[in-house]
């Protein structure tokens, strides 16, 4: 029944589709219906710009419609007036391997999109010997999970793991965003053999581009993360299994970057693999100069009186930024894997306004300058132990440490009406030293005794100590000096404590798999305010049950239902009771009184995948 069904909708929308297709076809392309493609070709191993390489995209639901073009002398593609859609591209050129590449999408909302570089290989040109292997299914679904999907890319997919994505089904990249969505959901988490990447040195999307495909073996796509691995992740799970006995291999990147507006960048990067060590080093640069200048002349009119307002103004705005990377991983025997990151980051940002004010021949000016100064190191300590492919135990540490210098010079002199003309001066400076110091500590464990029984139990706790320190200082005039403001003072420190138990069972009894956990939390934070000789207390204790059942209706067809209740907890300058000076445009008093919030969530899902397998 249930197939007759299937088929007489599936006939209908050929039918509605074929229709379609031809009125479509009839019409002529509307820019404001349309985008743009464009991108660069080089070669792989001499890294020159390649002319005449074929650049071709084709929908994905008319395989009739292609649009092409080719490559110009410094490499450069561009294709335009392409209708809104879903397409797949491919590059190509005689004596080169062709590239393709899939989930182009055009929309309203992302008219335009500017492909990453793609490099081509000559052909005849191998790193290694060949060797005739079985061909894997690319795509893997398993019947009595329907928490995650196994994609075993090809390597005509990419280079690096960045590359292989771009082309997994249900995977979108976004260069220009720089994130990666799981089948439309934003706020995707990348994992590496099971842990969350940041532990083996994948902070952002560019990090991806030094794993090569040499070093991988498959994707795991977790569509329900809580079951998999007992957590909250909106967005779904991506999670890279690296290759066992993988051959000793070196990859490297660098890169330099600039525009009109005074900003360069540069990077190196370096990684290291064998079957027992990894490691990685990594520095970032950039530094940018905007300056801006504007004029301005108004004509005024106040009781009866005319006057010209002339305006002008400058601004000049510098930034620095360096960054430093070390990441270190080791595979012992027993299945145990530790890793180790080294982070360091400092640089500063100045800004200088100059506005000039002219009124009736009265000169009027206002002078700022600030400068910002920022250091800061972190580093995290992870080891696991694997249970024969079925569960793990695992804990990290982490640790930062944030250090930030601000500097605001201040000289204004105002004008406060336009009919007595009072002339005054303010200026001043502030001063702020604040110190963030960050430790995390985290352990869980989880072990899949059955497919119907997987327990799973963690530990999760923050700590943070911030102190601030600020001085504000007014020029006097009558007696030439800095006068410090005693009311603003702050000698403040912040103590701030998060504590997470939480515990969880999963599996499949009857066809209905389920998904159960509670969070326990428990908060505390201490402010103290030496300035001012006092302090202020907060504690708060939270349960969190969580909720999922799901099924298969039919082949490739899955229907659930989900609770879920999430505490929010107010942040500490939300609480703070001291008033806070450091930013003159945005003075901060929190209220003590304020509760933790509570979102109840409630979903009813249906999930069709057509089970296909891609060779």
């Amino acid at each position: 029944m249930f197939y007759r069904k299937h088929l007489f909708i599936t006939l209908l929308v050929i039918l509605f589709y074929i229709a379609g297709t031809g009125w479509i076809a009839a019409q002529q392309i509307d820019k404001a219906s349309s985008g743009k493609v464009s991108g660069r070709v080089f070669d792989k191993l001499t890294n020159n710009p390649l002319q005449f390489a074929s650049f071709v995209v084709i929908s994905l639901k008319d395989s009739t419609k292609i649009y092409g073009t080719e490559s110009d002398t410094s490499g450069k593609f561009s294709i335009t007036n392409i209708p809104f859609g879903v397409y797949r591209a491919k590059v190509s050129l005689i004596g080169y391997q062709t590239r393709t590449r899939k989930n182009i999408i055009l929309s309203p909302v992302k008219n335009e999109l500017k492909i990453d570089t793609l490099m081509l290989m000559p052909l005849g040109i191998t790193k290694e010997e060949v060797q005739i292997i079985a061909q894997k299914e690319r795509i893997v679904y398993d019947k009595d999970n329907n928490n995650k999907i196994t994609i075993n890319p090809d390597k005509d997919w990419g280079v690096n793991a960045l590359e292989l994505l771009e082309n997994t089904p249900m995977v979108h990249v976004d260069f220009d965003e720089k994130n990666i969505s799981l089948m439309g959901q934003t706020g995707t988490t990348i994992y590496v053999n099971g842990m969350p990447g940041k532990f083996s040195g994948v902070e952002d999307v560019e990090d991806l581009k030094l794993m090569s495909v040499d070093e991988i073996d498959k994707f795991e796509l977790v569509i329900n993360p809580m079951a998999e691995y007992g957590i909250a992740a909106p967005g779904g799970i991506i999670n890279i299994i690296p290759k066992k006995n993988n051959k000793t291999s070196y990859t490297g990147s660098t890169g330099l970057g600039g525009n009109s507006d005074n900003m360069y960048n540069g990077n190196i990067n370096g990684r290291f693999n064998s079957p027992t060590v990894s490691a990685g080093i990594a520095y970032m640069n950039s530094n940018s100069n905007h300056q801006t200048s504007y004029s301005m002349m108004r004509q005024l009119t106040f009781e009866n009186t005319s006057g010209t307002l002339n305006q002008s103004g400058e601004t000049d705005l510098k930034d620095i930024a360096n960054r430093f990377s070390l990441r270190l991983g080791l595979t012992l025997p027993n299945d145990y894997l530790i890793y180790n990151t080294y982070q360091y980051n400092d640089g500063f940002n100045t800004s200088s306004k100059n506005y000039e004010n002219d009124y009736s021949g009265n000169n009027y000016n206002n002078n700022t300058f600030s400068k910002n100064l920022l250091k800061l190191f972190s580093t995290t300590a992870t080891i696991m132990k694997k249970f024969n492919g079925k569960g793990n135990i695992t804990a990290s540490f982490a640790f930062s440490n944030n250090r930030m210098n601000i500097e605001n010079n201040y000289d204004q002199r105002n004008l406060l009406s336009y009919q007595t003309l009072i002339d005054t001066s303010i200026s001043g400076n502030d001063i702020s030293d604040n110190t963030n110091k960050f430790y995390n500590l985290g352990i869980s464990y989880n072990n899949m005794f059955s497919q119907y029984f997987k327990f799973s139990a963690g530990y999760f706790g923050n700590y943070k100590v911030m102190m601030m320190n600020s001085d504000y200082f007014s020029y006097n005039p009558i007696i030439n000096v800095d006068s410090e403001l005693d009311n603003k003072k702050i000698r403040q420190q912040n103590y701030d404590n998060t504590h997470m138990f939480s515990t969880g069972l999963t599996g499949t009894m009857m066809d209905i798999q389920y998904a159960f956990r509670v969070n326990a939390n428990l908060k505390h934070s201490l402010i103290n305010n030496n300035a001012l000789n006092n302090s202020f207390n907060y504690n708060l204790i939270s349960f969190d049950p969580m909720i999922n059942l799901s099924t298969n209706i039919a082949e490739g067809h899955n229907i659930g239902i989900g609770f879920s209740n999430s505490t929010v907890f107010p942040q500490n300058y939300q609480l703070n009771p001291f008033t806070d000076y450091s930013d003159s445009t945005n003075i901060i008093t929190g209220n003590p009184e304020l509760k933790a919030g509570t979102n109840k969530n409630y979903s009813i899902n249906y999930f069709y995948t057509d089970r296909k397998s891609v060779v």
